[in-house]
């Protein structure tokens, strides 16, 4: 191996695995690693003095035996260099310890009065002590949670109480959506409204301005959203057959006539053939993106962020020429 970039990003994925597979206190002994991948010693040297400038090691030991720091792990997760199903799996356990520190809060079940002890926040978020210790460094490096030294009591903090809060959101939204899917209790008419307003309260918390049912030229439209001077109309539709091309000339001409920098349309039934082709043909005069129930299912499920999807959207319409459906 002489790829320096390439062998600091299998060093890294060599600390976080063992991180979260072997536990936090996992050691690499880098003269050794050196040695069995047959790096040399110079090249290794200048990989540690650099590892040890951007703060990646937590503690070192003689012949180069190092632990990673959080601040390392942590970037192996944001820049997407270790298995993201295990990245999945530690997530979900951080997630079940910030909604078991706030079970706890709000059921008053610990005597403490700055949080519960780390085996409380264990039986509740049904999670072994390890699965803990090895996440509890990264919740405090996010800020979610501070440990109560030299205890071992656990405070919530603000932001972690509105990270629960966000997620026990987005789960009721999904709920309520699935509801919707099976037309529970509801008329066609009234479930599309409901639609409307789900995902309007999806873009919202991704930080759009949203307005609904908006008034214009005496028309009414489902959702306009903006961010900074940036308009978009969205139009949503949820019918038996797939949208026709009507749908798209209906929307075009909203968006022209409000200035709208696209024109989005959401159906639950997908498009015809017709339609897509519509949307291309107006794309020289008028953006029209098209969200269909994939889309839709992904936003509601947090497979996906309504804003990646617009952007990426867009992007394949611009540089590419072609409508991106699902």
């Amino acid at each position: 191996m002489d790829d320096k970039e390439e062998i600091k990003r299998a060093i890294l994925r060599r600390f976080y695995d063992g991180a979260f597979k072997d536990g936090i206190d996992y050691q690499v002994g880098l003269r050794a690693y050196a040695s069995e991948k047959g790096i040399g010693w110079e090249l290794i040297n200048e990989i540690y003095d650099e590892f040890n400038d951007e703060g990646f090691f937590g503690t070192c030991c003689t012949s180069m035996a190092v632990e990673p720091s959080i601040k390392a792990l942590v970037y192996c997760e944001n820049q997407q260099l270790v298995d993201q199903a295990l990245v999945e799996k530690q997530n979900d356990i951080r997630k079940r310890v910030l909604e078991a520190c706030v079970d706890i809060r709000e059921e008053k079940l610990t005597p403490y009065a700055d949080g519960p002890p780390g085996d409380m926040i264990c039986e509740r978020a049904n999670i072994s002590r390890q699965d803990f210790a090895n996440n509890a460094g990264i919740l405090v490096f996010g800020d979610y949670i501070e440990q109560q030294y030299p205890m071992d009591i656990w405070r919530i903090t603000e932001k972690g109480r509105e990270t629960v809060k966000d997620l026990r959101r987005k789960r009721e939204r999904l709920k309520e959506f699935e509801k919707l899917k099976a037309l529970e209790k509801m008329t066609r008419q009234a479930r599309g409204h409901r639609l409307e307003d789900l995902l309007a309260e999806a873009i919202e918390d991704e930080g759009w301005e949203v307005e609904k049912r908006v008034q214009s030229k005496g028309k009414e439209h489902d959702i306009v959203i903006h961010k900074g001077s940036e308009y978009f109309l969205i139009s949503c539709k949820w019918e038996k057959p797939a949208v026709q091309g009507k749908a798209v000339r209906d929307i075009f001409a909203g968006a022209q006539a409000m200035v709208c920098v696209a024109g989005i349309l959401v159906s639950m039934s997908g498009f015809t053939p017709n339609c897509i082709g519509q949307a291309l043909e107006y794309k020289t005069k008028q953006q029209i993106i098209l969200f269909g129930p994939k889309d839709v299912g992904a936003i509601f499920s947090n497979e996906a962020k309504f804003s990646e999807l617009l952007k990426e959207k867009i992007k394949q319409l611009k540089l590419m020429g072609n409508i991106l459906v699902e």
